[in-house]
């Protein structure tokens, strides 16, 4: 049953360069300190000064910024990478500007290394206000969501959480999940797991709830939540065009709608994954278009790291009659990678000595022996 066959433009040289004698004069004073005081290439500086060059007057707090943030663990990479997406956080007094905010985040419970992994995926972090944005959004944060730990987890999702007004977006939006009947504790697993939710436009977060209210969903059940998130997330447009898709791969829209509810990622998945997914699952494997509705988390894995590999393993036990016990299609393609193994791998080592290799090199069936 299961047998089937298996622009980016690079720079110009520049770091070829001697940076001393062949520096390009345009260059003012601030940018060739940065140049001479720090790892920073002369690419990296040039993309810097066209962005805000620097002034010479202001070096030696560019090098007071460098030398506070390296004392902070950020790595010379990062520093270079934070002061070409921010430039003014080189001009600035870093000791009124940077080490307050610095101090505050450390001051939280978060770690060094916490700290330096969310400014370094949003510098923006430093230019907020300290008073109005970080202090009471971190407080609220962790009011919320019950620890700092938390926090550094949704953080880690969404860093715009302490840039943004929770006030106006976020409080509202948990509002209306209230008040349509969703627990807190589900409201709470939603904003640290996927925070970005909680941001979108209020108006939009509403209609969004009563659609997938209305959609039949239940208001206990974490799919609830997760339809929220999906929805939220999709132009009214795209979800149209997803649905249509569906239709067009074989699917009634009774059909989308209901695989929509068992598993609401499905809506997300990209047009091509899902045609790659759909054409994979019915005309190699023979499963009935029904059977994939029923299932449709199976399109939201991976067919190169997981079901190809596994549908090889599972032909060649077949084979070989050695499925002594016969497993659900589904079940298979979703039991973790550890139960995978033990149970269909590891298990026949003997008799199939090379099936562990073929599986994690993914080999053709052509392989083994018949």
């Amino acid at each position: 049953m299961l047998r089937f066959l298996f622009r980016i433009r690079p720079l110009r040289h520049l770091h070829d360069l001697n940076p001393i004698t062949h520096r390009p004069w345009n260059l003012d004073l601030g940018v060739v300190y940065l140049l001479d005081s720090s790892s920073f290439s002369t690419a990296t500086t040039l993309s810097m000064s066209a962005s805000q060059k620097i002034a010479s007057k202001r070096s030696k707090n560019a090098d007071s910024v460098i030398a506070l943030l390296s004392n902070h663990g950020f790595t010379s990479n990062q520093i270079t990478s934070i002061a070409s997406r921010v430039p003014a956080l080189l001009s600035g007094n870093p000791d009124k500007c940077l080490k307050p905010k610095l101090n505050f985040l450390l001051s939280t419970g978060l770690t060094k290394a916490d700290v330096v992994r969310l400014i370094s995926i949003d510098p923006f972090i430093l230019k907020t206000s300290l008073k109005k944005r970080l202090v009471p959004n971190f407080n609220l944060l962790k009011s919320i969501l019950g620890s700092v730990h938390q926090v550094a987890n949704a953080l880690g999702r969404c860093t715009r959480l302490v840039r943004q007004n929770l006030e106006n977006v976020l409080l509202p939006n948990m509002k209306t999940m209230q008040e349509h009947g969703v627990p807190r504790h589900r409201i709470v697993k939603l904003a640290i797991r996927y925070p970005r939710t909680f941001l979108q436009n209020t108006a939009k977060f509403s209609h969004s709830v009563a659609f997938v209210k209305e959609m039949g969903f239940d208001v206990l059940k974490w799919n609830f939540i997760l339809g929220v998130c999906v929805v939220a997330c999709l132009t009214s447009s795209t979800w149209e065009r997803k649905l249509k898709l569906y239709q067009r791969l074989g699917w009634s829209e009774d059909d989308a709608i209901s695989a929509f509810k068992k598993h609401p990622f499905c809506m997300v998945l990209s047009d091509d994954k899902i045609k790659k997914g759909m054409g994979f699952f019915v005309e190699k494997v023979k499963l009935e278009l029904s059977f994939v509705a029923a299932h449709p988390n199976l399109l939201s894995l991976s067919l190169e790291k997981r079901v190809l590999p596994r549908c090889m393993v599972l032909d060649v036990l077949e084979s070989k009659g050695l499925l002594q016990k016969k497993k659900g299609f589904a079940y298979c393609m979703q039991i973790t990678e550890k139960q995978f193994l033990d149970r269909f791998v590891n298990k026949h080592e003997c008799e199939v000595p090379l099936l562990l290799e073929a599986y994690h090199a993914k080999l053709d069936l052509a392989v083994f022996p018949s």
